[in-house]
């Protein structure tokens, strides 16, 4: 009767043990991220960039950004859609990612040299994102053409950074 309560005993204990060990593996899904591109700082930009996945593939962010260059402060937003590349239902959001991107800008000039004015960009992103315990990390490269240019102003339509943020 001792060695069946004990044969009863350790089959639960293994079984427990393995339904634990099951449990810690399983992927957490990731539906929302939000990030901050602290390298753009020292070339006169800050962004915060929301993205919410649409499905395990595909997401769409939108970010606010303001910019500082020679003279120039804009305030502006951004939009893009992302498609990720070899997904699956338990890595949303996660890897390498790429699609369009459109930014909007409302800029003025330190003085009255130049005239406030829009400017317009469209373009496209890539992007890998790892995500560690909500934690992310996120290198990204973009390339813009301005749609809507302004007299007086010559900025670089290529940007690379890292974000870094949380996902939940």
């Amino acid at each position: 009767m001792k060695r069946l309560f004990l044969l009863i005993a350790v089959v639960s204990l293994l079984s427990l043990s393995a339904n634990e060990m099951y449990a810690q593996r399983v992927v957490k899904k990731y539906n929302q991220t939000i990030t901050v591109n602290p390298i753009g700082l020292a070339f006169g930009l800050f962004n915060v960039t929301y993205e919410q996945a649409l499905t395990p593939e595909n997401s769409f962010t939108a970010g606010i950004v303001y910019w500082g260059y020679g003279g120039w402060t804009a305030f502006g937003a951004s939009a893009s859609y992302r498609w990720y590349l070899f997904q699956d239902d338990e890595k949303m959001l996660k890897g390498l990612s790429f699609g369009p991107l459109v930014n909007l800008g409302m800029w003025s000039y330190e003085n009255n040299t130049y005239s406030s004015s829009t400017s317009l960009g469209v373009g496209a992103e890539l992007a890998y994102k790892w995500i560690i315990d909500g934690f992310t990390v996120e290198p990204i490269a973009q390339l813009n053409f301005n749609v809507l240019s302004i007299d007086g102003l010559q900025y670089r339509p290529f940007g690379i950074g890292i974000n870094l943020g949380y996902s939940w």
